[in-house]
């Protein structure tokens, strides 16, 4: 089954976002623009900052390609710097911006005072014993129950959308390789977008049109992050390779490959066998820059359970949000023509 229809929820893409033309880009090149712009809002997220910090905004305009600003010419040297740390000593994306600056815009320099004489010898790291992959996945199908792919396949999932825009209904239906997400903006007006293959289209109360290249992958992107994970998706190379907490509870988490584009962590809870977490890092000349997607409250639907509030987080606090379903129906009845754009647009 294509990845697309195991997708739990999307992200309601606001028309235009992230269709600026990058300019001026000397370090950071050979991005797309939605990696570009995940890359960027690490950096801002590491310094606990708005965009503005380093790049200019005047007369209610971004001018992103401007060099006025002393902040984004000391930014270049501090990405150059992690470049060439990654490159010549780690050998790997081993340090980001957040290594040092963790949320402030200077690194803490000194050492934390009054101190504690520490053990001597320093004790060993304790590292539990792990279990096989095949134990934390066969568990997992356990919890689960009898998965139907096929069902999966064909879905609409119905509840609400909470953001930091505010609270909304949804409605998104699923077929293989194609999405549409219906919601409400604040006066009640109808917001619809579509997504299928490298095709898409948006409509709302003042808007209608086409998305461009840049928006659908940013599109699919978190349509990915939001989706749920089946059990025949995980290699059989994968690793069991931490104990972990996922939320107040135990987990033990497994690394795998997150498509061409980093790595992914799937924390699964070491009780139940539940997915509560999936962490996935993109690989970037700075480091990795992650997002977050939690499960919760899973119930029996057609046999086997799912999550019926799904999360996600990303280092662009704007894109984040909460959907809380009422219903999730499995082999749908859909009619592909709410797929089809319409003739007037």
């Amino acid at each position: 089954m294509k990845r697309t229809a195991l997708a739990i929820a999307v992200f309601l893409l606001v028309p235009g976002a992230f269709s600026q033309e990058a300019k001026n880009v000397q370090l950071l090149k050979g991005m797309s623009p939605t990696q570009l712009q995940r890359t960027m809002n690490m950096m801002r997220a590491s310094l606990g900052v708005h965009c503005d910090f380093c790049h200019l905004f005047k007369d209610d305009k971004w001018d992103f390609a401007s060099d006025d600003k002393q902040e984004k010419k000391i930014a270049r040297n501090m990405i150059q710097m992690t470049m060439d740390l990654n490159e010549k000593y780690f050998k790997r994306q081993g340090v980001t911006c957040n290594s040092c600056h963790r949320g402030s815009l200077h690194p803490v320099a000194l050492a934390s005072l009054p101190q504690t004489p520490p053990p001597f010898p320093t004790p060993p790291e304790e590292r539990p014993a792990l279990p096989a992959r095949d134990e934390v996945v066969a568990k997992f199908v356990s919890a689960l129950g009898k998965v139907d792919e096929n069902a999966m396949s064909r879905m609409e999932l119905i509840g609400t959308r909470e953001s930091p825009r505010g609270k909304a209904p949804i409605d998104v239906v699923i077929a293989p390789g194609k999405i549409r997400v219906t919601s409400k903006n604040a006066e009640g007006g109808e917001l619809i977008n579509v997504f299928a293959g490298d095709s898409g289209w948006f409509r709302d109360p003042k808007n209608r049109g086409s998305y461009n290249a840049s928006q659908l992958e940013h599109m699919w992107q978190v349509s990915d992050a939001m989706r749920f994970i089946m059990p025949s998706e995980i290699p059989a190379d994968a690793k069991v390779t931490s104990k972990d907490k996922a939320g107040d509870k135990d987990a033990w988490v497994i690394t795998m490959p997150w498509g061409t584009i980093g790595r992914q962590r799937l924390y699964f809870d070491t009780t139940s066998g539940l997915l509560l977490k999936r962490v996935m890092m993109m690989a970037t000349p700075i480091g990795w820059v992650p997002q977050k997607t939690t499960y919760d409250d899973y119930r029996d639907v057609g046999g086997f359970k799912l999550p019926f509030v799904v999360t996600f987080d990303s280092v662009d606090p704007w894109i984040g949000a909460t959907r809380r379903y009422n219903e999730i129906r499995l082999n749908a009845k859909i009619d592909e023509s709410v797929f089809t754009k319409p003739s007037t647009q």
